[in-house]
């Protein structure tokens, strides 16, 4: 739980690498939405074992997915909206 940003900036990029398998890149990036840290039209880069289901939270945009080796990469827009 990130809590609120407060009078932090926001971010316009956030790259996710959470232990694999655990279905926390979800959990965080809602954390993050939900606590006003991501800046609309942020970049998302979430790094997970391939063939791990990876689904980005409301507001947010899968735009690609690679994978090289055993690992996959999703990249995602937040839309600044709910």
């Amino acid at each position: 739980d990130l809590g609120p940003a407060g009078r932090n900036e926001q971010f316009n990029l956030v790259f996710l690498d959470p232990p694999y398998g655990k279905a926390l890149a979800a959990k965080a990036l809602v954390s993050a939405r939900d606590g006003g840290w991501l800046m609309p039209n942020a970049v998302i880069v979430v790094e997970e074992r391939k063939g791990s289901e990876v689904e980005l939270p409301s507001g947010m945009v899968e735009i690609d997915r690679r994978t090289w080796g055993d690992t996959q990469m999703v990249f995602g827009r937040y839309s600044g909206l709910v």
